[in-house]
This record gives structure tokens, sequence and C-alpha cells, in this order.
């Protein structure tokens, strides 16, 4: 994307980067939170601000793209 802005790369950015990406941060955040045995509301909202900052990240990805 970075070389041909232009073409039609999109779905590659869901198969390589935000997939596996997405798969792994939540793999690592299931474990994290099985090993430090937090709260629920305390698990949801460190989902809840990883799944944004994993957005924010991506979103400024694509920006420099």
């Amino acid at each position: 994307m970075v070389l041909a802005p232009d073409a039609n790369q999109g779905p590659m950015l869901g198969i390589f980067l935000t997939g596996p990406g997405g798969a792994l941060a939540g793999a690592l955040l299931g474990v994290g939170v099985r090993i430090l045995r937090l709260p629920s509301t305390l698990q949801r909202r460190v989902l809840y601000w990883v799944c944004g900052a994993y957005g924010v990240v991506i979103l400024l990805f694509l920006a420099r793209a």
C-alpha cells in the first residue's frame, strides 16, 4: 500500500496486519488477565483500552500509507 497507494490492496491489510495483530493482542491479553486474576469490570476496561489503542495504531498506520 505504501508503494502503490492507488492499487486495491485493502484486503491485504486485514489478512496480514489487523487479523494476526488482533489475534495476537487477544491471546496476550487473555493470558495476562488470567495470570493477574483481575475482576471482570477491570478486565472489560482493559479490553476496551487495548482495542481502542490498537485501532488508533492501525488508523495512524493507514494515514501514513
